[in-house]
Order: structure tokens, then C-alpha cells, then sequence
């Protein structure tokens, strides 16, 4: 299982704070070495660490699809996508849908484009039609784990079929959750997992943890990252507050939120850096390797 790997472009090296997980950034020798101590040791310095980093535009398309979890942050997951990736973004996200729902939508951008990952982003709930029993009525409890496990396998199959890379997304728990000992997060992520360790092209992205504390638990607060607005002192709201999402202005109060957040939201923009860096990495990996080949 690959957690995150998060690059330098996103600058988000300090991205989970006290979340405690840094996933996947190692020291190059050019980094290990001893400091520069002359201009022309400074240039060579510079140069090699420099040749490391794609620079060229990369332009593969990517496809993101989620419910409200993912629709919160997509405003942030298309930025880094489309800005900090020099990636394409298609796809869709909207509160309350189901894998089934949008699964039309993924065979439509499948057909028209050439996609090189899929950002999945479901937290297997059971609102709309297609999750409905044959006698009319919601899916619940293990019916409706079993068909969110068999859409998201359907979905996996579709863009491996293709040829893209599937990045599977974990849900976090909510306040309520982790008052009750509830465990339906955490069913839903085991499915995550046995669904990405089945497909080789598919890879469990543990975009949770984000928004978690040290522990792995809910919080409402994390330590505010270097770069963003710092609004409480030295910690931010990353979660709103019926300990739900991550929209912090009292914007869940509105019956049907369709609308982006009007305020800054570091537990969305945090979520939404944890789904996007691994697909921006592998698409800068696969643009140097064309590179280099061409």
C-alpha cells in the first residue's frame, strides 16, 4: 500500500502536521551532500537538483470523480490538478451520489479521452436510485457495502481496461463516528483496500489521514500548514461543524450545499492535495520517461 507521496511542487511537505505521516520523500545524494561553499559549487548544486524536476508540460488527463467528499474539495483538487499538475481534469462530484451513479459519466470520459488516472473518491453511500433494494427503498448495512464494493470494482475494471491508473481515496471518520464507535468508515476503507490490492493498476491513497489526527482519529483542528491563511492562532478548522466535511463557515447549514465553500478551507484543500499528488507525480514520472525515450 502506497500512502502519500507528495511533491515538490505542491509545497506541501508539511502537509499533515501532527497527522504524523510523510509519505514517500527521500534525500537525493545531491541533498545528503555538504553544503555549497563557492558560487560554481552552488551552480553545480543547484543543476543537479534542478535536473530532477519535470519542467515540461505534461497535459494527461486525469479523471476525478467523488460524492461530497470529494465535491468539497475538488475546487482545490482541480487547481493542483489543472495549475500545480499541468494535468486535464474531466469527471464529476456532487453530494450524495453513489460509485453507480456516476459510472455512466466514467464510461463517457473513458471513450472520449485518452485518461491516464482515475481519482475515486466514495465513502459508499446509499441516497440515490441505483442503490435502491428491488422493492423500492435504500441499500443498507451489508447490501449496501456489497454493491458499493462490487460498482467500485466495476470502475477499477473500466479504467484498467483502458490503460489509466486508479487512485482509490479513504474517507475519514466523523465526530459522530468516532463518538459511537461507529465503524463505517472504516468498513468502507478495508473495501478501499481489498479493491486496490486486487488490480495492479489500481493504488489505495490514503487521503483520510489528511484531515486525522496523530493517532489516526478525528480532530477538529490541525496545526496550520506554513503557506495558508492561519485563522485560530497556530491551528486551522479542517472539519465543519457537524464534524462532518470540511467546509468551516457554517455553510453546511444550508439544506442542499451545491455551491464551493465562501471561506478558506484547509481541511478541504489538505484532502485535496492528498488525492492529487500521487497521480501528478506519476504523470511527471511518465512525461520524463517519454522524454528521455524521444
Amino acid at each position: 500500500m502506497k500512502l502519500f507521496r507528495l511533491t515538490a511542487v505542491l509545497l506541501i511537505g508539511v502537509l499533515l502536521g501532527d497527522a504524523g505521516v510523510l509519505g514517500g520523500l527521500t534525500r537525493t545524494a545531491a541533498e545528503s551532500a555538504d553544503p555549497p561553499t563557492s558560487i560554481a559549487e552552488s551552480k553545480l548544486y543547484e543543476d543537479r537538483l534542478r535536473a530532477k524536476v519535470p519542467t515540461t508540460y505534461s497535459n494527461f488527463t486525469v479523471g476525478y470523480y467523488g460524492d461530497s467528499f470529494g465535491f468539497e474539495a475538488s475546487e482545490h483538487a482541480h487547481h493542483l490538478l489543472d495549475t500545480g499538475g499541468r494535468l486535464r481534469a474531466v469527471g464529476a462530484s456532487f453530494h450524495g451520489v453513489a460509485v453507480c451513479d456516476l459510472l455512466p459519466t466514467m464510461r463517457s470520459d473513458a471513450a472520449r479521452h485518452e485518461i491516464f488516472g482515475a481519482i475515486l473518491m466514495f465513502s459508499g453511500t446509499a441516497f440515490t436510485p441505483c442503490m435502491a433494494r428491488p422493492g423500492g427503498g435504500p441499500l443498507r448495512g451489508n447490501a449496501a457495502l456489497r454493491k458499493f464494493e462490487a460498482d467500485l470494482t466495476e470502475a477499477v475494471v473500466l479504467f484498467s481496461a483502458e490503460g489509466a491508473r486508479v487512485y482509490l481515496g479513504t474517507v475519514p471518520e466523523s465526530r459522530l463516528q468516532a463518538a459511537t464507535d461507529d465503524t463505517w468508515s472504516a468498513r468502507v476503507r478495508r473495501i478501499v483496500a481489498r479493491v486496490a490490492d486486487k488490480y495492479p493498476r489500481a493504488e489505495l491513497v490514503d487521503s483520510a489521514a489528511s484531515v486525522l489526527n496523530a493517532k489516526g482519529e478525528y480532530t477538529d483542528a490541525l496545526p496550520c500548514l506554513e503557506f495558508e491563511p492561519c485563522i485560530f492562532g497556530k491551528r486551522n478548522l479542517v472539519r465543519e461543524s457537524t464534524g462532518v466535511h470540511f467546509c468551516t463557515s457554517g455553510f453546511s447549514a444550508v439544506p442542499v450545499g451545491i455551491d464551493t465553500c465562501p471561506v478558506w478551507s484547509s481541511g478541504a484543500f489538505r484532502f485535496a492535495a492528498a488525492l492529487t499528488a500521487p497521480v501528478i507525480e506519476d504523470a511527471q514520472r511518465r512525461h520524463s520517461k517519454q522524454a528521455r525515450q524521444n
